[in-house]
C-alpha cells in the first residue's frame, strides 16, 4: 500500500509533495497573453518550445527508430526524460529516510514506490489523477459565480494541482522510458517486478485503456463553456490564472503528455494495435483515415487533438466580419499556438523519419469529413457520417478553410524552440485545398468584399509556399471572366463614392510596384481583389522567371493571349478596358517581356477608336503612355508606342478644331485631350535625356489644337511645353559642361528643339499679345530666348526673339515685363546684351531695353512686381545711367521708393550743374532717347481707360517728368506728344462728348504737375507752351465744380476738392514749383480777359459767371495779399464790365465780393500798387461807359467807395466832368433822380467837406 500525507478521499497537497522528476524540469504551458499578430514566435519564456521540449522529442525518436536492436539496448533511453538510475526525485517528505530516496516518488499526495506504482496501483493513480482534473475545472465553473475574478491564494492551488497533474504525467513516460523495454525485451537483468502477462504487452493495453479513459473524461476542450475560452489568458503567466486559465492550460498539458505518452507506447509495441476510437473521445466522427498509411493510435490522438483545436477556432471564425479575416487568429492564447506549432513539428518529423502524415493531410482529413467504415462488412463506401462542419455548424466552409490555412501556415517558419528559421525560403504548401476551396467558392455568387479578403490571404499563403501554376490559372479563369466588373465594394459611405482617376504615370508606378515592393498587409488590404490577383500573379511569376523556369511563364502566357480576340476586346467596357491594361503592363515588368507589351498596343488597335466612348479613348491613351513609360524605364526607344497614338492624337484634334463641333461633343475631347496633355506632361517629366524619340510627340496636331483652345483650356498646355523647355535647356546645358569645346548637340536635342519652334513658338508670339494673355506666356518666351542662344543652329536669332518681346507694344506689358524679370537674370542673355552694341545709339537692344522698362514701368501701375524691381535693378545699372548719376554724385537709385521720379530729379539736377554748352547737348541727347516711344507705348490704355489706379500712376508719372524735366526735353518731339496725349485728347475739344470720368478725375489731381514743368519754358519763346496753357485754362476751367458755384456754400460744396487750377495757383508747395509765379497768375489773368470775361457789344460771354467765380475762389485762397494787389491791375476792368453789363444778381453779388478783396488788397499795399495806376483804370472805364449807364455806375461807385475811399476821391475831378457833360447833352434837370444819386456821392467823397451842387 502507499504512504499517504493525507487521507484519500479528500486528499490534500502540501507544497513538500510536490515533486519533480530527475535531470529535466517540469515544463508546462505558460500563456503570455493573446496572440500578437505582428510577432510570430510570441512565446513565453516559460514555454514547451523555449525549454526544448520538441528536441527531446525529436532525439527519442531517433534513437527508438534506429535500425539496429542492439544499439537500442545499449543506448541510455533519452527523450522526455533523461536515465539517471540512482536519482528519483529533487524534493521529498523531510520524513522519509534519505537513503531511500531514490526508491520512492511522491505523487497526488502519496508516496509510491517509483518502480512497482504504475505496476501494483495503476487504478487509484488515475483515479487521483481523475480527481485533479475535476477539482480544477470545478473551482473555474466557481469562478463562473465569481465573474471570473481571480483569488491569488485560488490560483496558486490549481497551479498547484496542474503542477501533480503533470509530474503523474511525467512519471508515467519515465517509467516507460526506463523500466518497459527491458522487461518487453524479457531481459533477464531487469530487475522491475512485472507480471508474466505485461510481457504480452497486457501492460501497455491496460496504460493505454486508462489514458483513453483519462481523455475521455477530461473531455474536448471546443465542448467547454465560452467564456472559459474567452476568458481562459494571462500576460503575468500562469500564477495570477484564473479557473478559466487553468482549466484551458491543463487540457493543452494533458494533450501534449499525452501524445508523448502514446507515441512512447506506440513505439514500444510497433506492431500491436491498440484500439482507439473518436467517438471515445467524443469527436462526433470516427476519424478512420481513408488511406492506410498509418492507422495507429498515435495518428489518432493527433486527429483527436486537431479535431478540437479546429473545433475551438471553428467557434472564433462564427462571428468574424471579412475585414477581420487577417487580425483574429485561431487561437485563444500563445498556448494554443504553441500547440498547434508543435503539432506541425511533431508531424513533420514523423513523416520524414517514419513515413507518417504532412500535418496537412492530417488537417484536412479532419475539417473535412471521411469515409465511413461499415462495422459489418468493411466497406468504407458504405456512406457518411455526420462531419466536422455540420458538428459545428459552419456555413462558410471556404472561407474556414482559408483562414485557417492563413495563420497555420506561419508555423512552419518556426524552428524546434519557437524561433523563426531565417534558413527556409519556402515552407511546406498545401496548394490542393487552396485551389479546391478557391474553385468552389468561384464558381459561385461571392461578393467584392469577401472576395477581397480571401485574395488577401492567398497572396500572404503564397509568399511562403513555392509557386504553383495550377492555382494562378484558377485565378486567371474567373478573373478573365469578370474583367469588365468594377471590383468596388458597395459601401453607403464616402468611401464607395470616391472614384480615383489614375494618370498613365500613376498607372506606370502602380504596376512597378507590384512587382518591386513587398507590401505589408495593411498596405495589400486598400487594393480591391484585381489589384490583389495582379500582385500574386507577378509575385508567383518572378519566382518562376528568378527559379528559370521559363516554360510556366510561357504557359501562362500562352493561356494569357489566348484568350483576347477582336470581339472580345470591343465588348469590353471601361473598367475591363483599365483591368486587361493593367495586367498587361504588371506581367510585362515582371517578366521584362517586350512582345507582351507590343501584343498590349495590338490588342488597343482591335478597338476602333473612332466609335469607343470617351471613357474607353482614355483609358487607351493612358495604356500607351503606360507602355512608354516601360520603354523609358528600359532605356528603350519609344517609337512604336509614339507611331501607335499620333494617328488618334490627329482624329482627337481635327474634331475639337472643327467648326461644326456641338459644345458637349467638345467638351468630351477637350477631356480626352486633357488626359494626352496630362500624360505627355508625366512622359516629359520622367524623361531621363529625351533620346527615346520624345520629339515626336510635340507634332502639328498640336499647334492646331492651339488655335482653338480657350483661356482655361491653354493653362494645361503651357505648363506643358514649359516642362519640355526646362527639361531641354537643362540637358543641353548639362551636355556642353560635359563636353566643354567638343560639344556636339544631340540629334534627338535638335529635333525636339525644332519641333517646339515650329509647332509652340508661332502661338506664345499670339498669345503674347492677347489682353489677357497668361503669365505663363512669359515664361515660355523667356525659355525660347534662352533656347536661341543654347541651339542657334536651329533657331531664330537672339535679337530678333528679344525684340519682339521687348520693343512691340501689341506685346501685354505683363508679359514683358515678366519676360524680362526671367531673362535679365540669366548670365548668358545679359552677356549678350552687353555684346551686342558698343554704344547707345538708337535702335540698339540697350535703348530698346529702357524703353520697354520705361513702358512697363507706366503702364502695370504703382505697386512694383517682382520681375520688374529685376529689370530696374538691371536698367539703373547701365553705363549711360551711371554715366549721368556721376555728374550728380548719386551712386544707388534702387533703394528709393519711386525709383522714376528721382531718375527724373537726377536728370534735371545734372542738366543744371552742367556748364559746358557741349556737355549740355550730349546730356540732352542720351536722356531723349530714353523717352523717343512714350507715348506710343501709354496711347493704347489711355483710348480705353479702365484701371484707375494704372491711370492715375501713368499720369502722376509723366507729370513728373514734365515737372522735372521740360526745360531739358522742351523741343523733344516725344515730350509734346505725351503732354497732348494726355492733357489733350481729341474728346476734350468736342462739346457733345464728355470727358471719360478716369481721365477726367486724374487729370484733376495731377495738372498741377504739367503745369508746374510748362511754366518753366518761357511762353514768349515758345509757341506750344503758350497755346497749351491758354488751351488748359479754357478747356478744364468749365470741366471741373467751383466751391463758389451756385452763390452760398453749401456742405456738399465745401466738401469738393479744389479746382486744379484754384489748386495750381493757391498752393504753397505748387506756386513754389513754377517759375516766375507772377508772370504765369499774369498769363492767367490775361488768358481769363481775353477769352472768358471779354463782352462783345456790351454783352457778357456765357461763361463770365465762371470766370468770376474761379477769380473770386483764386483770390479767396490766395494767402498773399500782395499777390492779389498785383492781381488788380489786370482784373479790375473786367471785374468792373462784369459788374455793369450783367443783369443777374447772383453774378453781380459775386464779382462785388471780388472787387472788395482785390481794391482792399491794393489800400494795404498801395505803395506796391500806387493809386495812380488804378485811378487810370477807373478814369479810362468812367470815360468809356458813364454816357450810357450812368445809373448803374452810381451803385458801382458807391460801393468801390466802401473798398477804397482814397482811391474813389481821386477820382472825384473826372466825375464831375463826365456828369457836365451829360447834363450839357440831356439837359439839366432831365433825369433829377440820377442827379440826386449823383449829388450825393460825390458829397460824400468830398474831402473839404463842402456841399456839391449842380
Amino acid at each position: 500500500m502507499p504512504q499517504s500525507n493525507g487521507s484519500f478521499g479528500t486528499h490534500r497537497v502540501s507544497t513538500t509533495t510536490i515533486t519533480t522528476l530527475p535531470i529535466r524540469p517540469l515544463v508546462m504551458f505558460v500563456c503570455n497573453g493573446e496572440v500578437n499578430p505582428n510577432c510570430l514566435d510570441d512565446f513565453h519564456p516559460e514555454s514547451y518550445l523555449s525549454k526544448g521540449t520538441l528536441k527531446d522529442f525529436f532525439q527519442h525518436t531517433q534513437v527508438s527508430a534506429s535500425t539496429s536492436p542492439q544499439l537500442q539496448t545499449q543506448q541510455k533511453p533519452v527523450g522526455f526524460l533523461d536515465d539517471d538510475d540512482d536519482v528519483c526525485m529533487n524534493e521529498v517528505n523531510p520524513a522519509v529516510d534519505r537513503n531511500t530516496c531514490s526508491n520512492w516518488i511522491w505523487l497526488f499526495g502519496f508516496k509510491y514506490s517509483v518502480r512497482t506504482a504504475l505496476d501494483f496501483h495503476p487504478e487509484r493513480l488515475f483515479l487521483l489523477f481523475r480527481q485533479s482534473i475535476n477539482h480544477v475545472v470545478n473551482n473555474a465553473e466557481r469562478d463562473t459565480l465569481r465573474m471570473g475574478e481571480v483569488n491569488s491564494h485560488q490560483s496558486r492551488e490549481l497551479l498547484s494541482q496542474r503542477e501533480q497533474i503533470k509530474t503523474f504525467l511525467d512519471y508515467i513516460n519515465y517509467y516507460l522510458q526506463k523500466y518497459v523495454p527491458s522487461s518487453l525485451r524479457n531481459d533477464p537483468s531487469s530487475d522491475c517486478n512485472i507480471p508474466e502477462e505485461t510481457n504480452n504487452h497486457v501492460f501497455l493495453q491496460q496504460l493505454f485503456h486508462n489514458i483513453q479513459l483519462s481523455l475521455q473524461h477530461i473531455g474536448p476542450i471546443s465542448e467547454l463553456p465560452r467564456h472559459f475560452l474567452q476568458n481562459s489568458t494571462c500576460r503575468h503567466g500562469s500564477k495570477g490564472g484564473s479557473g478559466f486559465y487553468h482549466t484551458l492550460h491543463m487540457h493543452l498539458d494533458i494533450y501534449w503528455s499525452t501524445m508523448e505518452l502514446v507515441f512512447r507506447i506506440v513505439d514500444l509495441c510497433p506492431d500491436h494495435n491498440f484500439e482507439i476510437t473518436s467517438e471515445m473521445l467524443h469527436c462526433g466522427s470516427h476519424l478512420v483515415p481513408t488511406d492506410e498509411i498509418e492507422p495507429d493510435a498515435f495518428q489518432r490522438i493527433v486527429n483527436f487533438i486537431l479535431w478540437d483545436l479546429s473545433a475551438i477556432a471553428c467557434q472564433r471564425f462564427s462571428n468574424l466580419a471579412f475585414s477581420d479575416y487577417t487580425k483574429v487568429s485561431p487561437f485563444t492564447c500563445t498556448c494554443v499556438k504553441e500547440m498547434w506549432t508543435m503539432l506541425i513539428q511533431v508531424l513533420k518529423h514523423r513523416q520524414r523519419s517514419r513515413g507518417g502524415r504532412a500535418f496537412w493531410y492530417s488537417l484536412y482529413e479532419v475539417i473535412n469529413g471521411h469515409k465511413l467504415v461499415s462495422s459489418a462488412t468493411g466497406d468504407k463506401t458504405a456512406g457518411t457520417i455526420p462531419n466536422f462542419y455540420s458538428k459545428n455548424e459552419l456555413k462558410n466552409i471556404p472561407g474556414f478553410c482559408i483562414w485557417m490555412i492563413f495563420h497555420l501556415a506561419p508555423l512552419y517558419k518556426l524552428n524546434n524552440f519557437g524561433k523563426l528559421d531565417t534558413g527556409q525560403r519556402y515552407v511546406e504548401s498545401n496548394y490542393e485545398e487552396i485551389v479546391s476551396q478557391m474553385k468552389g467558392l468561384l464558381a459561385g455568387q461571392v461578393s467584392e468584399e469577401e472576395l477581397q479578403c480571401y485574395m488577401l490571404c492567398s497572396v500572404q499563403i503564397c509568399r511562403l509556399w513555392k509557386a504553383d501554376l495550377t492555382f494562378l490559372n484558377v485565378l486567371w479563369n474567373y478573373f478573365f471572366r469578370k474583367l469588365n466588373n468594377t471590383f468596388k465594394v458597395n459601401t453607403s459611405g464616402l468611401s464607395g463614392m470616391v472614384i480615383k482617376v489614375k494618370t498613365a504615370r500613376e498607372l506606370f508606378e502602380e504596376c512597378l510596384e507590384l512587382n518591386n515592393k513587398d507590401f505589408d498587409l495593411a498596405t495589400l488590404s486598400k487594393g480591391n481583389s484585381f489589384h490583389l490577383f495582379l500582385y500574386l500573379t507577378c509575385q508567383q511569376l518572378k519566382a518562376f522567371v528568378n527559379d528559370g523556369n521559363n516554360s510556366a511563364w510561357r504557359n501562362f502566357k500562352g493561356r494569357l493571349l489566348s484568350k483576347f480576340h477582336q470581339r472580345g476586346m470591343q465588348e469590353l467596357t471601361e473598367p475591363g478596358l483599365t483591368h486587361f491594361t493593367k495586367l498587361f503592363l504588371s506581367l510585362t515588368l515582371c517578366t521584362h517581356d517586350e512582345q507582351l507589351l507590343r501584343s498590349l498596343l495590338d490588342f488597343y488597335n482591335m478597338i476602333d477608336f473612332r466609335l469607343a466612348d470617351t471613357k474607353r479613348q482614355c483609358v487607351i491613351i493612358k495604356g500607351i503612355y503606360a507602355g512608354m513609360s516601360i520603354f523609358m524605364h528600359w532605356n528603350h526607344d519609344c517609337s512604336a508606342a509614339i507611331d501607335r497614338i499620333i494617328p488618334l492624337l490627329n482624329y482627337i484634334s481635327s474634331k475639337f478644331a472643327s467648326d461644326s463641333i456641338d459644345v458637349h461633343k467638345r467638351r468630351d475631347l477637350w477631356d480626352v485631350l486633357k488626359v494626352y496633355i496630362d500624360c505627355l506632361q508625366d512622359l516629359i517629366d520622367s524623361s531621363p535625356e529625351f533620346t527615346l524619340s520624345e520629339y515626336k510627340l510635340i507634332s502639328k496636331d498640336i499647334n492646331l489644337i492651339l488655335t482653338v483652345c480657350h483661356n482655361f483650356e491653354i493653362c494645361s498646355m503651357v505648363v506643358l511645353f514649359s516642362a519640355v523647355l526646362s527639361k531641354l535647356l537643362s540637358l543641353v546645358k548639362t551636355q556642353q559642361e560635359t563636353e566643354g569645346d567638343i560639344f556636339i548637340p544631340n540629334d534627338h536635342h535638335e529635333q525636339m528643339a525644332q519641333s517646339m519652334w515650329v509647332t509652340v513658338f508661332p502661338f506664345v508670339e499670339s498669345e503674347a499679345k492677347s489682353p489677357k494673355a497668361l503669365p505663363e506666356i512669359a515664361d515660355l518666351a523667356a525659355q525660347f530666348l534662352c533656347l536661341s542662344l543654347t541651339l542657334p543652329d536651329w533657331s531664330p536669332s537672339f535679337s530678333s526673339v528679344f525684340s519682339k518681346f521687348v520693343c512691340d507694344i501689341s506685346i501685354n506689358v505683363s508679359v514683358t515685363c515678366r519676360f524680362l524679370g526671367h531673362v535679365l537674370a540669366e548670365p548668358s542673355v545679359t552677356e549678350n546684351l552687353e555684346a551686342s552694341e558698343d554704344q547707345f545709339l538708337k535702335g540698339s537692344l540697350q535703348i530698346k531695353l529702357i524703353h520697354s522698362w520705361l513702358r512697363c514701368c507706366l503702364l502695370l501701375g504703382p505697386v512694383p512686381s517682382r520681375q520688374l524691381e529685376v529689370v530696374t535693378k538691371y536698367v539703373l545699372d547701365l553705363p549711360i545711367i551711371k554715366r549721368i548719376c556721376s555728374v550728380v554724385n548719386k551712386t544707388d537709385l534702387t533703394s528709393e521708393c519711386e525709383v522714376l521720379i528721382e531718375l527724373f530729379k537726377m536728370f534735371a539736377k545734372a542738366h543744371e550743374i552742367t556748364v559746358s554748352w557741349e556737355d549740355k547737348m550730349k546730356l540732352k541727347e542720351d536722356i531723349k532717347l530714353f523717352f523717343e516711344d512714350i507715348s506710343i507705348s501709354i496711347q493704347p490704355l489711355l483710348d480705353n481707360p479702365s484701371n484707375m489706379s494704372v491711370v492715375k500712376h501713368i499720369y502722376s508719372t509723366i507729370g513728373n517728368l514734365v515737372k522735372f524735366c521740360a526745360p531739358l526735353l522742351f523741343n523733344v518731339p516725344s515730350l509734346q506728344q505725351v503732354i497732348d496725349c494726355l492733357l489733350f485728347p481729341h474728346s476734350l475739344f468736342n462739346p457733345s462728348k464728355p470727358l471719360n470720368p478716369i481721365i477726367k478725375s486724374v487729370v484733376h489731381d495731377t495738372l498741377h504737375l504739367f503745369v508746374s514743368g510748362l511754366s518753366k519754358i518761357s511762353s514768349r519763346y515758345a509757341p506750344y507752351v503758350q497755346r497749351r496753357l491758354k488751351d488748359i485754362v479754357l478747356q478744364y476751367l468749365p470741366r471741373f465744380p467751383l466751391k463758389r458755384s451756385g452763390g452760398e456754400q453749401t456742405n456738399f460744396t465745401f466738401q469738393l476738392k479744389p479746382h486744379p487750377l484754384v489748386h495750381l495757383l493757391t498752393d504753397r508747395l505748387v506756386t513754389n514749383s513754377i517759375c516766375n509765379m507772377r508772370n504765369f497768375r499774369n498769363f492767367i489773368w490775361a488768358t481769363l480777359q481775353e477769352n472768358v470775361l471779354k463782352a462783345e457789344g456790351l454783352k457778357l460771354p456765357e461763361s463770365t459767371t465762371i470766370g468770376v467765380q474761379f477769380i473770386g475762389e483764386v483770390i479767396d485762397m490766395t494767402e498773399s495779399s500782395e499777390d492779389v494787389a498785383k492781381d488788380t491791375l489786370l482784373l479790375l476792368r473786367p471785374l468792373l464790365e462784369c459788374y455793369l453789363l450783367t443783369k443777374t444778381p447772383q453774378l453781380r453779388q459775386s464779382t462785388t465780393q471780388v472787387l472788395n478783396l482785390l481794391l482792399k488788397a491794393c489800400y494795404q499795399y498801395s505803395t506796391e500798387v500806387p493809386c495812380k495806376e488804378l485811378l487810370e483804370i477807373l478814369n479810362q472805364f468812367l470815360t468809356d461807359y458813364f454816357a450810357n449807364f450812368p445809373a448803374s455806375l452810381s451803385q458801382l461807385w458807391n460801393k468801390l467807395f466802401l473798398f477804397y475811399p482814397d482811391l474813389l476821391q481821386e477820382n472825384r475831378p473826372v466825375l464831375l466832368l463826365l456828369l457836365e457833360k451829360l447834363e450839357l447833352k440831356r439837359g439839366t434837370g432831365t433825369d433829377n433822380h440820377l442827379r440826386q444819386h449823383w449829388l450825393t456821392y460825390l458829397n460824400k467823397t468830398d474831402k473839404t467837406q463842402e456841399t456839391v451842387s449842380l
